[in-house]
């Protein structure tokens, strides 16, 4: 928990919103041989062009690659 999101709207594709992962459940559900977990994301920031029920895609941030310029 605690992953950096990205979210976007189908609705609103201008829009984007950065959000964290607030819960994850424990228990997957199976559909067609694929565990799936559902995740709860808070986003950020609100803004009020975002209605109950739009549909929205969430980039879980997962891992970051530091570069070091040392030499």
């Amino acid at each position: 928990m605690g992953q950096k999101t990205t979210l976007t709207f189908e609705a609103l594709p201008d829009l984007t919103l950065a959000g964290r992962v607030t819960e994850i459940d424990t228990t997957g559900t199976v559909n067609q041989g694929v565990v799936s977990y559902n995740a709860t994301i808070v986003p950020d920031t609100t803004d009020a062009s975002v209605k109950g029920g739009m549909t929205v895609s969430a980039a879980i941030i997962t891992q970051v690659a530091r570069t070091c310029c040392c030499a």
